[in-house]
């Protein structure tokens, strides 16, 4: 891997630890639970990047190989931050546009099933995946697409309605967010064909 593209990946995880933080920090401030859904969003994402940038160094994936029930652990705790980021981000999102009873139906059973799906064993290194856990990493990245997508949208629409500096905030976020997924599709639509 080019070390230009290390040294971006580290900004990308150390990026979102600080927004993580500052959104922690300012929730301990006013207690809004906005705040708290959206340091959880940021957070939890943050965690699941630098544990990624962490174990790409090597020593934590050997590690880790010699361990295959603590991989089976490190994975699911990996998948299920992710999986909980894009839930919390859908949760930020209704505590400012709320969601119909439909949509808070779907959200929890959407929670039910990605928890059931994190808690599915995948194989150690080296091993391919059989039918359920494919389908269970599938699930949690199309919930996780669409818990992002959906509020991005929503945000950058609301965003027209409010002062600049907020606006300017939520339109942030909202292109950020669009972003990763975006980078989420191609890489996950580009795997299966890279050499």
């Amino acid at each position: 891997m080019s070390s230009l593209l290390v040294v971006a990946k580290w900004a990308e995880s150390i990026s979102f630890a600080v927004l993580g933080a500052v959104a922690l920090a300012q929730w301990q401030h006013r207690r809004d639970r906005k705040k708290l859904y959206l340091a959880l969003a940021v957070g939890l994402l943050a965690l699941v990047s630098l544990a990624g940038n962490v174990e790409a160094l090597g020593s934590v994936a050997a590690l880790l190989a010699g361990s295959s029930l603590l991989r089976m652990v490190t994975d699911a705790v990996l998948l299920m931050g992710f999986f909980l980021s894009g839930y919390a981000l859908l949760l930020f999102r209704a505590a400012i546009v709320p969601f119909g009873e439909w949509g808070r139906r779907a959200m929890r059973s959407g929670l039910v099933l990605g928890v059931a799906a994190a808690l599915v064993p995948l194989p150690v290194s080296g091993h391919h995946l059989d039918v359920l856990q494919v389908a269970a990493v599938l699930y949690i990245v199309a919930f996780w697409c669409a818990a992002v997508a959906e509020p991005a949208v929503r945000f950058w629409l609301r965003s027209r309605d409010l002062p600049a500096v907020q606006r300017a905030r939520l339109r942030a976020l909202s292109a950020g967010y669009g972003l990763i997924v975006a980078i989420l599709v191609v890489s996950v639509g580009v795997g299966p064909f890279a050499t």
